[in-house]
Order: structure tokens, then sequence, then C-alpha cells
């Protein structure tokens, strides 16, 4: 049997055929099953199929000419940069052999989305093990039933994903909120896999390496970085202590060129959401401390996972190398030390000024939820509450991973709110309807394990062999 050492669940070397090593009554899944794998597959390929058929046949509105060139180009398409969605847009324009560039470019963003789809229907299959493989319930359906409730409900939540308002428009269109989407869910995939299965750590920096690279593509998921640390924290508490304690702080000052800072103008106009999710994730840090008495035991697995990030966001120097090739678009010339603070910055665009006013804030909150009914769907928007009303029915440590998630959306989602400012007016809908793509992701998990929560009242009041219905 494994052991357990303060919160890091080490699993037996061989869990039997479910995958799944059981300490005390936490689940740790081992590995990934045909099931999961199926789910991905079919998922991506049939909202791809959808994506393709709906696909912009050359260049829409907005900025897509201005990316689209800059792709072509490898250049410098917007303020800001963009690296790691101009590589990955260069590699269509340049190497899919049919259709103009403005129709490759599209379709790379509908790959990207595509794919984010099946990681989330990957996640929620492979989450649902921690419902019912080992433990006493679906105990009157088989393992091919069970295989068959986490492999549909997995596939709803990736196409409510795939087909809501703001991903499928951004799907269809050469634009970077697509890699967005793709890295956020990556990194989420990395995170649950290392959440289960704390040992292999190198999934953790997978995490860190893809949200730096997020970080390059989306500069407003500096939210992401806070809820990672609690994420950890409620894996492991001694490396997410000092995650908490080291990696944010520094963290703060890797990313202090970004336009959403800790602080603009500190402390006359300071970015509060970022700063009370910083500071929160900090104190967090600083209670496992107290409670350990200890500190820098997993310096070294906090360092790391710090590199990993740094190694994420070096992708910034693309930026002045793509300008000195004086490509077509080369906004902000930021081959000059100037031109490339200020292009990576985004000094050119006004900094976020947070709702200060509650009253106004609650209206904010309440327009989010009309958004994500409406974009989401109503109709899933209940699931989402299952896990956590019938907690005790989830491992241990199915249920951190379940806060953990939610942190995570307030993060990307609540905190999102108060940092864009919305108006509610109809310009504001169209221009922020695509930062609020990650706390969509999030939401899907949620929707999926909760579709799995119900699934399992329901095939538990099925009659078994031999009875009759009353």
């Amino acid at each position: 049997m494994g052991t357990e050492a303060g919160n890091t669940i080490v699993p037996e070397q061989s869990a039997g055929h479910s995958g799944i090593a059981v300490v005390g009554n936490i689940a740790v899944v081992r590995r990934v099953d045909w099931c999961d794998r199926l789910c991905f597959a079919i998922t991506t390929a049939l909202v791809f199929a959808i994506y393709l058929f709906t696909l912009a046949p050359n260049v829409p509105l907005d900025w897509s000419g201005i990316f689209s060139t800059g792709a072509m180009y490898g250049g410098v398409p917007f303020s800001g940069g963009y690296p790691a969605w101009t590589i990955y847009a260069l590699a269509f324009a340049k190497f899919v052999p049919f259709g103009n560039v403005a129709w490759r470019v599209n379709l790379s963003s509908a790959v990207a989305a595509a794919v984010a789809c099946g990681l989330i229907a990957m996640i929620v299959s492979y989450v649902g093990k921690l419902t019912h493989e080992g433990f006493d319930v679906f105990s009157r359906s088989g393992a091919r039933e069970q295989k068959l409730i986490r492999w549909t409900c997995g596939y709803v939540a990736g196409v409510a994903f795939g087909l809501s308002g703001a991903v499928w428009g951004k799907a269809l269109i050469g634009e970077f909120w697509a890699l967005g989407a793709l890295l956020f869910a990556g990194g989420l995939w990395l995170f649950t896999r290392w959440f289960f299965e704390p040992v292999n750590r190198w999934r953790l920096y997978g995490t860190f390496l893809l949200t730096g690279l997020l970080l390059t593509n989306n500069q407003e998921l500096l939210l992401v970085l806070p809820a990672l640390v609690v994420g950890v924290a409620l894996a492991d508490e001694r490396l997410g202590r000092d995650c908490g304690l080291v990696f944010l702080p520094l963290a703060a000052v890797l990313t202090a060129w970004c336009q959403w800072w800790l602080w603009i103008e500190f402390p006359s106009s300071p970015n509060w959401p970022v700063l009370v999710a910083f500071a929160g994730a900090i104190v967090v840090g600083a209670a496992i401390a107290c409670k350990t008495r200890c500190v820098g035991s997993e310096l070294k697995a906090a360092a790391l996972s710090l590199l990993a990030l740094c190694i994420g966001l070096t992708l910034n120097f693309y930026v002045p190398l793509a300008s000195m090739t004086t490509p077509p678009v080369n906004w902000g010339y930021p081959r000059t030390a100037d031109g490339f603070l200020n292009t990576i910055g985004r000094s050119q665009f006004e900094r976020p000024e947070p709702t200060r006013d509650f009253v106004m804030f609650a209206q904010q909150l309440w327009w989010f939820v009309k958004l994500l009914s409406k974009d989401f769907g109503v109709i899933y928007l209940p699931f989402a509450a299952v896990p956590i009303m019938f907690f005790r029915s989830v491992t241990r440590f199915g249920w951190r991973w379940l806060v953990a998630l939610v942190t995570l959306f307030v993060c990307v989602g609540v905190a999102m709110v108060a940092m864009l400012n919305p108006q509610s007016t109809t310009s504001d809908i169209k221009l922020l309807r695509p930062y609020f793509i990650c706390s969509y992701a999030v939401m899907a998990c949620m929707c999926g394990v909760g579709l799995i929560q119900a699934a399992r009242f329901v095939v538990r009041r099925k009659p078994s062999a031999g009875q009759t219905a009353d």
C-alpha cells in the first residue's frame, strides 16, 4: 500500500486493473484509460468538424487582417506581441498546402479550440473515476456502463464549452483567443494529472511552463498564478507553502511590465483584484508555514516551477527578433529597448480601472451570470453546483481538486469581472466576452463532474438483477 507523507500521496507501485491506488479514503488515479483517450479523440474530432464547416473563408472583420498578415510573415501583429500565437499560426500559414492565407490562419484557431474541447472532455472523464471506481458506488452498474457515463459526460462538457458563444465565435477567425484556450486547457489537464499523482512533478512544471506561454498570449490571465499556488497547496501543503512565499513574489516582479500588473500608480490606483488574489495566496502560504513550523523544505520544486514559468515567458524575446526582420506588420517597432517595453506592456492602451463600488460590482456579477447563462447555456449551469452539494460522496482528494477548481473560477471569472469593470453596454459585451473564455472552461469541467454525480444517483436507484421496480 502507498503511504501518505504530509498531504502528498505516494501511490502504490501497482494499482490494479482500475488504475487507482487507494490510501485511506483518498483515490490516486494512476493512468489514463481508453475511455479518457476516446473521449478526447471523439470530442476533438466532432467539434473540429463543426468548426471546419462554419470556418470563415477569408479575412473577417475586427483585427483578423492584421493578425493574418503578422502570422504569414512572422511579424509583430499587435500591441503585446503575441509571440506564442504568431509562431503557432505561422506554422499553419506556411505548411498547410491548400487554402488562402487567411483561411489557414483561421484553421489554426479551429484546431486549437477543438483540442481545448477535447482536453476538457478528457479532464471530466478522468476525474469522473473519483466518484465511483474503487468505492461503493455504481455498485449496480457494470464497468462498461461506468465508462459510458464518464465518456458521455465528458463529451457533453467539451461540446458545451466549444459551442458556447464566446468560444465558437473566436474559433472561426484568425485571432489569438483560441490558442489561449488551448494553453489554459492544457495547463489544467497537466495540473489535474499531477494533483492526483503528485510524485510525478514534471507535470506540475509543465503546468507552469504552459502558464508562462499563456501570459505571452493573454496577459490578463496573470490571475491564474495565485489560483495555481492555492491548488498546489491543496495537493501538497509544503510545496504550496514555498510557492506562496517564494514563487508568487518573484512572479509578480517577473510580470511587472504587464499592462495588468499588480499595482498601477500604487497606492492611489491599485489593480486591487490582482493584488487581493496574490495577497490571498501568499497568506495561505504563510498560514501553512505557521502550521508546519517550517519554510523552504520544498524550495527546489518551487524554484523549478518558477524556472518553468520563466522559460515560457522568455518567448517574449521573439518579438524584437521578429521586428529586426522588418516584416510588413511591425507593431511598435520593438527592435529597440523602448519599443520592446512599450509593445510588451501594451502602453498605448489604457490601464485597467477596476470596479471600486460594491453595488456596481454586484450588478456586474449579475451581468456576468446572465452572460454565462446565455453563452454557455442555462441548462448546464445547475449541474456545476452538484459536486459541491454532494461533496460527501466524493473522495477527500477529489473534494480538494474541486476546491482548487472553484478557486480558479473565482480568479478567472469573478476577479476578472472586477478588473475589467464592464458597463453592460452592447459594445462592452462584444469586447469583453472573450476575456471569460477560461472561466467557461472551468465551468465546463464543473458541469461535467456534476453530470457524472447526477448519473451516479440515477444508477444507484436502478433495480439490480433479480429485483423488480415498485
